[in-house]
């Protein structure tokens, strides 16, 4: 646990590690309060629907320009740009009135999910340069809980302040999360990255996108995961999150699940963070398919002692393998890649998925 506490030594990580933590919370909060928020409007099936459709769009399409725009700047300034144009979007939405304005909560909802889109790569790019390379495991791993730890909060805070007071509430706290991380990024100084060259215009910048791609596609290991995390997700991971509700019918066991999921992948954070295994890559690939035995746990109608263990185990495994698959991308890709080659390794975000729906994975 020492060793997985470690890069809080280090002033500048400490100061942007608090600050994401308490971002990503308010991401949780968000998804959880715009639910609540939409479902006392008059049409809440479709506004729920149409508002997580331009969430993801907006980030999908964001991405692509996030990588590149992450290998040319300062990366902590475009996370500043992705915080207040996700606290402006915010602010539509607050300013909807329960998606009765179905206009102003779609256009909120937008912003919101193109700031995500600049926010991953940018933020991916940006973490290993705040610890020695020998701290990256550590740094990951503390990485993997807390963002754990910060969906499980946002969500299970946003039930009980919306209970006390309001989803708008909510929401005007979530604003108060991106400002603080903008106040733990300002004077970061941090340095762009060293380019050869430094042209501008949208040729230079589809060249970029192009260079990030061919990059990727000239590296079979990481074609290999990124294929075998699609079929994971397709075949496994998406299932099991319509499944498990299902099977269980929610309420208190689906509850339990989450929580041994949870506690699996802290402890699969610190295993993943031990420099004890000789083929890594052999290691993190097994670990992410002990999720397989959830699946069988769910398929055999097997007790609820053994769907625990089942999550259990495939909460270790996950987060097992996130930890060595990111600590392997950061000391492998040249820092003037990194934001691209981000985008493409990490936009399926299968290392940790979210039973509970309530959040992103900053892998």
């Amino acid at each position: 646990m020492r060793t997985m506490l470690a890069p809080l030594r280090h002033p500048r990580f400490r100061r942007v590690w608090l600050g994401q933590f308490i971002n990503s919370i308010g991401d949780a909060a968000f998804l959880v309060a715009v639910a609540l928020l939409l479902a006392r409007g008059t049409n809440p099936a479709t506004s729920l629907s149409l508002a997580m459709a331009v969430i993801s769009s907006g980030s999908i399409l964001s991405v692509l320009l996030g990588g590149v725009l992450a290998d040319r700047m300062k990366r902590s300034h475009l996370i500043i740009a992705s915080d207040l144009v996700r606290a402006s979007g915010t602010v539509l939405v607050l300013t909807s009135d329960s998606g009765d304005r179905l206009l102003v909560m779609l256009a909120g909802a937008t912003l919101v999910g193109l700031g995500s889109g600049i926010y991953l790569p940018a933020y991916q790019a940006l973490f290993p340069t705040l610890v020695p390379a020998d701290g990256l495991a550590a740094a990951n791993s503390l990485r993997t809980i807390s963002s754990r730890a910060a969906s499980i909060v946002g969500a299970a805070g946003t039930g009980l302040a919306v209970a006390l007071t309001s989803p708008g509430v909510v929401l005007f706290l979530n604003i108060g999360t991106y400002l603080v991380s903008v106040t733990t990024l300002i004077r970061l100084r941090d340095t762009a990255p060293t380019r050869a060259e430094k042209q501008t215009g949208a040729r230079a910048l589809l060249r970029d996108a192009r260079d990030g791609f061919t990059y990727v596609a000239k590296r079979p290991w990481i074609l290999a995961v990124m294929l075998d995390g699609t079929v994971q997700i397709a075949f496994l991971t998406a299932p099991l999150g319509v499944l498990l509700p299902l099977a269980l019918g929610g309420g208190g066991a689906l509850g339990w699940v989450v929580t041994a999921q949870a506690v699996g992948a802290i402890v699969g954070a610190w295993l993943g963070s031990r420099r004890i295994y000789r083929r890594q890559g052999a290691v993190a690939i097994g670990a992410a398919c002990l999720e397989v035995a959830l699946m069988v746990a769910i398929a055999a109608s097997a007790p609820l002692p053994i769907v625990l263990a089942a999550a259990f185990v495939a909460g270790v495994g996950l987060s097992v393998f996130a930890v060595i698959w990111v600590t392997t991308l950061q000391k492998t890709v040249p820092d003037q890649m990194r934001g691209r080659v981000s985008r493409w390794t990490s936009s399926p975000q299968w290392a940790l998925p979210r039973l509970d729906h309530s959040s992103r994975e900053r892998v």
